[in-house]
């Protein structure tokens, strides 16, 4: 019965990250980003939960090891980019080619998620 109910919160917990919602609260409405997903520019955060009023950002310079967590995607990416591009050929121009376009198209989406994983990993500490 232990492991089931650990299983319910680690999901819940995954499906706060992909949504981007709040850490500590777990509303509906409580965002992270003020703009949505698909919205064109630089994304901009929210310094406190519109909800619960928790500062997102505890400390200067809390973000910088975000920067770990979105080399890791961009890792994840680049391998994924090769995968999919040695499918189609391998000649190594076009799979470096590839691998850039993947890295380029998802920089915006790996500065939300490197932040977004960042906080619901030591945003409670």
């Amino acid at each position: 019965m232990y492991l089931c109910n650990v299983k319910i919160v680690i999901m819940s917990r995954v499906i706060r990250m992909i949504n981007g919602k709040c850490h500590n609260c777990k509303e509906k409405h409580a965002k992270i980003f003020k703009d949505s997903f698909f919205s064109f520019g630089f994304p901009k955060m929210n310094k406190k939960c519109p909800n619960c009023s928790i500062r997102f950002e505890k400390e200067p310079g809390f973000f910088v090891g975000a920067m770990y967590v979105s080399y890791g995607l961009v890792v994840l990416e680049g391998i994924i980019a090769y995968l999919i591009g040695s499918f189609f050929s391998n000649n190594p121009i076009v799979l470096l080619i590839s691998i850039l376009a993947a890295i380029f198209l998802l920089s915006v989406p790996n500065y939300r998620y490197s932040r977004i994983i960042w906080i619901h990993m030591f945003g409670s500490v």
